[in-house]
């Protein structure tokens, strides 16, 4: 029993320096490392975070640092949206626009639709209700696409 606890002891006394001798050799490996070049890592989180720099944003995150960078982007609606982009989605109208109105706007031209296309003396296609729904279904889906792509390709959030 005795040399069991003193076998014990040792091994414990072998584990504590193996401990201390790695978490002492890897502090000199963090030590040893160079600091990281600011563009290279301003370059690594705009790729990681967003879909790559644009022009301006490497020197942008650089200038404000990659922190902040980081922070502002986790919360967006601190960031404001340029005029132009704002203009162009106003323009659309789908910034006003909610959901449900939108919605509506669908569900009733395609009802309007179901209930025209009962005459069936008309040949296919000429049916002015298709066609009105075809126009609002149409637009819902452009607009709402333009937008997407819009703020996709212009937004800084």
């Amino acid at each position: 029993m005795k040399q069991s606890i003193g076998m014990m002891t040792i091994a414990g006394a072998v584990a504590v320096s193996l401990a201390l001798g790695v978490s002492a050799s890897t502090a000199n490996v963090e030590e040893s490392k160079p600091a990281p070049n600011p563009e290279k890592l301003a370059l690594h989180v705009l790729n990681r975070i967003g879909y790559g720099p644009k022009p301006g944003d490497l020197d942008a995150v650089m200038k404000m640092g990659v922190t902040r960078y980081i922070q502002s982007q986790l919360h967006p609606e601190s960031i404001p949206l340029p005029a132009s982009l704002t203009s162009r989605l106003a323009a659309l109208g789908t910034e006003e626009s909610r959901a449900g109105d939108v919605l509506s706007q669908f569900i009733a031209a395609r009802k309007d639709a179901k209930e025209e296309k009962k005459d069936k003396d008309r040949p296919m296609g000429t049916d002015p209700a298709q066609a009105r729904a075809r126009e609002i279904i149409g637009r819902i889906a452009e607009n709402t696409a333009e937008s997407r792509l819009a703020r996709a390709i212009d937004s800084p959030r």
